[in-house]
């Protein structure tokens, strides 16, 4: 088949489903396919053959069997039995995909005319149509439009439908994924079966991850790890686009993906500029936000899939080197070289490589042969693969009580309800190709090299890159004349004195260069900026700055001190909601300045300066400068059982999906009992709308709604966040609340008010059973049976990275290890040792869940304003040595005590307040082991969090 064959058959299926088809079903004389799919096949002179109409109709037929059940018609071919037809226009429900919670649409459809929306969806369609130079339509560039512009809602007036336009259901009776989705994995099937063969579902993973990330010396050192791998994943996704289109991409789902948009915007293919990646000129710009995973489900053709996959690996590896390349240019070019590549460094290069990145892929294809009606022995060769994996007959995937539901027929007073086909098959298949992944990757073929010289100073395993191999054999204080010398001498925010890095790390340190520079022509005059966890740990005082008198003579201070160690101190970059309360306030230049004036003066050794400084901050602020910041790694508890479907807790079964009419219709006809019954009660199974759902969940996750609470409501700066994973710069004062709203806002469930006061107000921002209305957008979420959990660490700015980051790690897992759902607070003190403290997000009390962090909250702030740290001093030395199992009561009382007795103010009457607040953190222990000890470290941890000037 042709290349614009293809595209046309593909254009074809994408569109085999008019968007209006769920408000015209019932109403239309020439059926959902007589009206808007008819006319733009003819505007599109798409002319299907006979056998093109087949595939067609059998990826549809395998698409929405993977989904949702067929359902039973009068005759053979005739319309469906009028019990199992719904009127969506007068009784529109959606569902959520991973919850099955229903949601009524309070618009009145019934008031939209069919005809106008035959009218509206035409035009808008035809607005998408892309033609050469010479008016002959473009079929390739036609279909990217369609894909990415057709789900926008159109500008219409008279019957505005917003964001329903985007979630209108596929299947009315089962209105659990769009249309859209649908129309996607149709185009998908078909594209893989379209030359004639069958179709294979490719898993692709690369790496390393968390080794790679966690070899960093600076934030953005961290960010650029994670961000590069986005990239990497991007290039070998870049290649099934192009080659098959970005709806073959089944996991991720590509749509609305800010590399993608600039890849579409390159293609030819004009993006609205909705997230805001064209003007941004920060990195606020979606651009640089690592978003996309190192793994990835595609649908592509079994034919010369080994070619095709061999080709990914030697591009993916051949853009790698290129990128390194790149940054030894850099290096060189810095450090007052040509660019041109030694020999030497050329070597080493290709050494430190080997075996990088790890890529490991495997396929499964679809059985052959597996028509509709040989769905039994498309089963039979699957079990036969399925044994590989499942050795000595233990319990593979076709063992599980819905496969053995799902994979019969049901009958329905002798009409078939349910008809399994080859598309029933994608579970199992999946199931399949995850397992032979793993077991790939167990292989740890690696290729051994030998590094003679110095290591690196970030990784500490390969040596370090140099123009001079004599110099590797040198000791540090003997490299004078190093490239990395010079270029710490000239360019010190790319290499701090004494810093000599190895050619991956060399990469992860220009990065952030060389990615500017790759979307330059993009987002012109885009840049790069990294908070530094000094500025982090500065943030809070620089907010209260704002607030200061402009007249006040620390000012002036200020400046003279600046104009003393240097006019040339850059700006640093700053937390991006503490950028926007900067704006137009006349001391901006010199706050931006005051986190680069302390380095300076700390590296020059200046006691007294420093003195100085603190005095003004403290005068201005009202405190001494924060010197602790805090660290969050946020990640979505069981994913893998998200995405293999098999654990029922995180599942629903299917009748959840159906619609109430249906459900309706069954009980009374007397239906829900016998065969039915066993398929309505049966657990769902992971499918591709299943995995879609997921993805498209994450996406709205990492790309807008973190973004939106770290760094526009709260004084954060995510280094990545990849969907189910997060990691961020917290300033302390904002930490607890942050953490709450991420927690809530990862589910769709509303914070308390507690929480959302800060931003809740005029902000129009609403959250609601899985979903999140923000920016006039509706973002699904993952829904209320999602949980994640949260390793957190509290340290001083001057600690190593490297350090933290593993206590970060640690933190996580502890969490984790609690249980999931739940998080680990690790103070880490300049002064020594280190306090944990382990819960989790709700606590069960009197038969509820009381939520922890606003109590925390709550604790803090008395802390800060009402009771003196003191209290949790005593306190903790009456819980030492108290049993485990000390009663709530007394521990109530205790703190009451403590908390009335060391209150700032005497005179202020606070006496039933405290003690509310005492039988809160008290009754936080009745599901605790050992109750004292929690208590210590939680009055500890928050009275350190109320602390103002820690140093």
């Amino acid at each position: 088949m042709n290349t614009s064959d293809f595209w046309r058959l593909k254009l074809a299926a994408l569109l085999h489903d008019p968007p209006e088809k769920a408000l015209v079903l019932m109403k239309d004389p020439a059926g959902h396919e007589g009206g808007t799919v008819a006319w733009i096949a003819d505007q599109l002179h798409l002319n299907l053959s006979p056998d093109e109409s087949t595939v067609i109709r059998r990826a549809d037929r395998w698409a929405s069997a993977a989904d949702r059940p067929q359902f039973p018609r009068e005759s053979q071919a005739g319309p469906y039995e009028r019990w199992t037809q719904v009127d969506y226009s007068k009784e529109p429900v959606f569902i959520h995909p991973l919850s099955g919670r229903r949601h009524a649409i309070r618009q009145k459809l019934e008031d939209i005319p069919w005809e106008w929306m035959k009218d509206v969806s035409s035009r808008h369609l035809s607005k998408l149509i892309r033609r050469d130079a010479a008016g002959n339509i473009n079929l390739r560039l036609t279909f990217l439009a369609m894909w990415r512009l057709a789900p926008i809602p159109p500008e219409e007036t008279e019957y505005d439908l917003g964001e329903l336009w985007s979630i209108l259901p596929a299947d009315t009776r089962v209105p659990d994924h769009s249309i859209w989705e649908h129309a996607r994995l149709t185009s998908a099937f078909t594209g893989a079966s379209a030359p004639g063969g069958q179709p294979a579902l490719i898993l692709v993973s690369m790496g390393p991850v968390q080794t790679w990330i966690a070899q960093s010396r600076s934030t953005s050192d961290l960010w650029a790890g994670s961000h590069f791998l986005s990239r990497l994943s991007w290039e070998a996704m870049k290649m099934v686009c192009e080659r098959f289109g970005p709806d073959a991409l089944l996991l991720p789902n590509l749509h609305g993906t800010p590399l993608v948009d600039a890849w579409l915007e390159e293609s030819g293919v004009s993006i609205p500029d909705v997230s805001g990646w064209k003007h941004l000129k920060s990195d606020a710009n979606p651009l640089f936000t690592a978003a996309l995973p190192n793994r990835f489900i595609a649908l592509i053709p079994a034919e010369g899939i080994d070619e095709f996959m061999v080709e990914m690996e030697h591009r993916v590896r051949d853009w790698v080197r290129r990128q390194v390349e790149g940054a030894a240019g850099l290096l060189l070019q810095k450090g007052g070289r040509t660019a041109e590549i030694p020999t030497g460094m050329s070597s080493q290069i290709d050494k430190q490589l080997l075996g990088f990145p790890e890529f490991h892929w495997c396929a499964v294809r679809w059985p052959a042969g597996t028509e509709d009606g040989q769905f039994k022995a498309a089963v039979e060769e699957l079990g036969q693969s399925m044994a590989l994996v499942y050795p000595d007959g233990s319990s593979s995937f076709f063992d599980h009580p819905s496969w053995r539901v799902v994979s019969g027929a049901v009958e329905v007073s002798g009409a078939k309800f349910y008809q399994p086909n080859p598309g029933t098959c994608y579970p199992a298949i999946y199931d399949l190709a995850d397992r032979l992944l793993a077991a790939g990757k167990s292989l740890r073929a690696f290729e051994q090299a030998v590094h003679a010289g110095y290591r690196c100073s970030m990784c500490g395993e390969r040596e370090w890159l140099t123009d001079d191999p004599d110099l590797l054999t040198k000791p540090p204080g003997q490299r004078n004349q190093s490239i990395w010398s010079r270029v710490a001498e000239h360019a010190p925010s790319l290499a701090k004195r004494g810093e000599h890095l190895c050619a991956l790390c060399t990469l992860k340190r220009f990065w952030p260069t060389l990615f500017r520079t790759e979307v330059e022509q993009m987002a012109a005059g885009v840049q790069r900026y990294t908070v530094s966890t000094h500025t982090m740990a500065l943030a809070a005082g620089m907010e209260r700055m704002l607030t200061a008198d402009p007249e006040h003579s620390s000012w002036i201070q200020l400046a003279d001190l600046i104009k003393v160690f240097g006019e040339d101190l850059w700006e640093s970059a700053l937390p991006r909601a503490l950028v926007q309360q900067m704006f137009k306030n006349e001391h901006e230049d010199l706050i931006r300045r005051l986190p680069t004036l302390m380095d300076r003066i700390r590296e020059a050794g200046d006691d007294k300066a420093m003195r100085k400084v603190e005095s003004i901050v403290q005068a201005l602020s009202g405190s001494k400068p924060e010197t602790y910041y805090a660290l969050i790694l946020m990640d979505g508890d069981r994913m893998g059982a998200w995405l293999s479907g098999t654990e029922a807790s995180l599942g629903s079964v299917y009748r959840d999906a159906w619609h109430p009419q249906i459900l309706k219709a069954i009980a009374q006809k007397g239906l829900d009992q016998g065969p039915l019954a066993d398929y309505l009660n049966a657990q769902r199974l992971p499918s591709p709308g299943r995995h879609n759902a997921i993805s498209t969940s994450l996406n709205h996750f990492a790309l807008e709604i973190a973004p939106w609470v770290l760094e526009r409501q709260f004084k954060g700066k995510i280094l990545y966040s990849g969907g189910d994973d997060l990691l961020a710069l917290l300033s302390l004062d904002d930490l607890l609340p942050a953490m709450e709203t991420l927690r809530c806002l990862y589910s769709g469930i509303e914070p308390s008010p507690a929480v959302s006061a800060k931003w809740i107000e005029g902000s129009q921002v609403r959250v609601k059973d899985g979903y999140v209305w923000m920016k006039g957008r509706l973002f699904r979420t993952m829904g209320e049976k999602a949980t994640v959990s949260a390793g957190v660490v509290i340290a001083h700015h001057t600690a190593p990275l490297a350090m933290v980051l593993r206590n970060l790690r640690q933190a996580e897992r502890t969490a984790k290890r609690q249980g999931r759902d739940a998080f680990c607070v690790m103070l880490q003190k300049r002064s020594g040792g280190r306090i944990e403290l382990v819960s989790k997000w709700r606590v069960g009390i009197d038969g509820g869940e009381i939520p922890i962090v606003p109590i925390l909250m709550e604790l803090r702030d008395a802390f800060a304003q009402t009771v003196s740290r003191r209290a949790a001093y005593n306190l903790q030395v009456w819980f030492d040595g108290m049993a485990p199992e000390a009663d709530v009561a007394m521990l109530q009382r205790l703190m009451a005590y403590q908390f009335y007795r060391q209150r700032k103010n005497k005179d202020d009457k606070k006496k039933e307040a405290l003690a509310g607040l005492a039988q809160k953190v008290a009754d936080l222990t009745i599901t605790t082991a050992d109750r004292p000890d929690f208590l210590a470290r939680l009055l500890t941890t928050c009275e350190f969090i109320a602390r103002e000037g820690r140093q």
